[in-house]
């Protein structure tokens, strides 16, 4: 799931200066972000004061192919 900014951006610019990727750029009216760029690791959330970066419901845009290898590492992280 790509993340987007909901209205209650109040413009302050923490998550373009947090996103590892550089997909989030001030718009008009609020940040925005690049969804084919995203790379969905939620620092842009982690430091906004209002909560307005969010996943969308419904994404084409995952870097996971769906082969499970991602799954298998994270499990084996939890085991350590």
């Amino acid at each position: 799931m790509a993340y987007f900014i909901n209205n209650d951006c109040i413009s302050c610019g923490a998550c373009a200066s947090e996103c590892p990727v550089s997909c989030i750029a001030e718009g008009k009216e609020k940040y925005v972000i690049d969804a084919s760029q995203c790379i969905e690791c939620g620092a842009c959330a982690d430091v906004c004061p209002v909560a307005a970066p969010q996943p969308e419901e419904k994404s084409n845009n995952s870097k996971h192919c769906g082969c499970g290898s991602c799954d298998n590492a994270d499990d084996a992280k939890k085991d350590e």
